[in-house]
């Protein structure tokens, strides 16, 4: 997956004038600084499920969108579904 969470969450903190730590009271802790951190700064980061998700609520994307960034538009969808669709999973 390609981190594009970083860039994104960075944006939303710097244009809502927020700190790492406001983030995290703001998310009630669910993004932790560490996490927020480490997702602005590891170009490998691959957050869980849960972490996506709550950071998806702040970075003022639509989730299509966020997908197609992610690489994960309709090109992956199509072929996903093809290779499913003919037993090949």
């Amino acid at each position: 997956m390609k981190n594009i969470f970083g860039t994104k969450l960075k944006a939303y903190r710097l244009k809502n004038r927020l700190s790492l730590s406001d983030l995290a009271n703001r998310s009630e802790g669910k993004i932790t600084t560490s996490t927020a951190s480490t997702a602005e700064t590891s170009p490998d980061y691959d957050p869980r499920l849960a972490t996506f998700i709550e950071m998806y609520r702040y970075i003022d994307l639509p989730f299509d969108q966020l997908l197609e960034e992610m690489g994960y538009g309709e090109e992956y969808q199509s072929s996903w579904y093809k290779k499913i669709t003919k037993g090949d999973s």
